[in-house]
């Protein structure tokens, strides 16, 4: 998966992390060039039928994590990715991850401070003193912690 040097390094060490404890995580996405964002949310409004119902799952390009070379989406095997909380690998990424600068960006019950629909498989890089802080305070989201407002509406 391409990410930033720094956080393609941290990715490495937790997937050795969660294989070494009998975990086995994959990445189906990290880094996404603007063509590449584009093409993506372009395919959401297909498949939702509206920019409006794009805009819950997808970010316009140039305002995507992924373009930042920070996220990965993780996964386990051949699961999809909305049945990635069902598996053991999710619940060791998310007890992990911020041991390794990583946190799980859009969390259940947080869509309206994030402004995106829950993705369990989205992990963002922000380096561990930012995560391990989040996660000794209980802060759930980026915008919590740095008291910033919701993604725009479009």
């Amino acid at each position: 998966v391409s990410l930033r040097s720094e956080a393609a390094s941290k990715y490495k060490q937790m997937v050795s992390a969660a294989s070494a404890a009998g975990y086995s995580i994959g990445a189906s996405s990290g880094y996404r060039s603007y063509a590449t964002q584009e093409y993506t949310y372009n395919y959401w409004v297909k498949v939702n039928g509206s920019t409006a119902a794009a805009d819950a799952v997808s970010a316009h390009a140039g305002f995507s994590e992924h373009q930042t070379g920070l996220a990965v989406e993780v996964k386990t095997g051949n699961c999809s990715l909305d049945r990635f909380t069902d598996t053991p690998e999710y619940y060791w990424i998310r007890d992990h991850a911020h041991e390794y600068g990583f946190i799980e960006r859009y969390k259940v019950g947080y869509t309206n401070i994030t402004g995106f629909s829950p993705e369990a498989w989205h992990y963002r890089y922000i380096g561990t003193s930012i995560s391990n802080d989040m996660k000794s305070r209980g802060i759930n989201t980026l915008e919590q912690y740095y008291g910033t407002p919701a993604a725009p509406s479009y």
